[in-house]
């Protein structure tokens, strides 16, 4: 079977929605994953919609209430609707809430312009802070050294861009040399973790020993054009459908395999959940392993069938289309991607 339309799913999506976000309430550290339908303009939508999400509790920009952006689901006393019209209350708006929220470090939090894990409330290091635990050192194909991972915003005050150093010693202290580069996204708020790759062309990744890391806020004009975009992050991004490299063949507007499905696909939407409309958004994503550790990245701009789209409207989405290549491709396969979203 061949998967022809990335947007035929669309339909069906609102009822998959709220049993993805119950399995959030039971288990909060669990990944989980939402869906989200397209929206009208924002006159026509609850009022809770129209202004940005911003920090809720501990400060964590949390999303607008689940019942507000999917009323239809729910009664007036958040209670979920059946396909009868009856009430459940064994799960209720609240309790998923609270699960897309988090509680700790570990949990797995849906938040705005972010899903994942890693994101902190506790900010008493006052910087920002090289997460080396997920750091995986990946040689480039010429032998040179790179290196993929996370960095955190543990100070308290948003970032425009966030920037790297390594510094790269030898078996007998010596220096290397030395990189820098500036994380992908932008606009990282206090206590979020963002990914960051990291190249030094001239050095070879058999002659490091040891590396020192430093980070900090990026303020340049330069070096925030670095960073994708520094703009909104008020987006609820969701995951569709996952299609491992030699799973079914997709031929769509989005993507098409011509016979070979060797990449590992990730297919969803976002959808902006603020006041006003943003420039084009962009979806980045990261795969860590058991051990935490990133060993792939991914992005992908907020497109339609007709290609980028370059605004997006309070309530209205774009669809996303992460593709991991290569060898990467297996070593993704069991592994659900950390995921942020940032527009121009």
């Amino acid at each position: 079977m061949t998967i022809t339309s990335t947007r035929s799913r669309r339909a069906s999506v609102g009822t998959l929605a709220i049993g993805f976000v119950v399995g959030i309430a039971a288990s909060c550290a669990a990944p989980s994953t939402t869906a989200t339908t397209s929206g009208g303009p924002a006159s026509e939508r609850p009022s809770s919609l129209r202004p940005a999400a911003t920090g809720g509790g501990n400060g964590l920009p949390t999303l607008p209430p689940i019942q507000d952006r999917r009323p239809q689901s729910f009664d007036g006393a958040g209670c979920r609707l059946g396909a009868a019209g009856a009430s459940d209350c064994s799960s209720t708006a609240d309790q998923i809430a609270k699960g897309e929220a988090g509680a700790e470090t570990s949990d797995w939090r849906n938040l705005a312009g972010f899903t994942g894990r890693s994101y902190t409330n506790n900010l008493a290091a006052r910087s920002m802070v090289v997460l080396t635990e997920s750091v995986s050192v990946v040689s480039a194909p010429d032998g040179s050294w790179r290196a993929i991972g996370l960095v955190r915003n543990e100070t308290d005050a948003s970032a425009s861009a966030v920037s790297i150093t390594a510094q790269l010693t030898g078996s007998n202290g010596e220096l290397l040399g030395q990189a820098s580069a500036v994380a992908a996204v932008g606009n990282v708020r206090p206590g979020e973790p963002v990914p960051f790759e990291i190249l030094a062309p001239d050095v070879s990744t058999s002659a490091v020993s040891g590396t020192a890391w430093t980070a900090g806020s990026a303020w340049t004009a330069g070096s925030v054009e670095s960073a994708s975009a520094a703009g909104s992050r008020a987006f609820e991004i969701a995951t569709y459908w996952t299609r491992p490299s030699g799973g079914r063949p997709v031929e769509s507007d989005l993507h098409r395999d011509n016979g070979t499905p060797a990449d590992h696909l990730v297919f969803g939407s976002v959808t902006n959940v603020g006041a006003t409309a943003t420039g084009t958004v962009r979806v980045h994503a990261a795969w860590l392993d058991s051990r935490g550790k990133v060993v792939a990245l991914a992005s992908d701009s907020g497109r339609s069938d007709s290609g980028v789209v370059p605004f997006v409207e309070p309530g209205g989405f774009a669809d996303m289309l992460l593709v991991v290549s290569g060898g990467d491709a297996a070593a993704v396969a069991q592994i659900t991607p950390m995921m942020w979203a940032v527009a121009s």
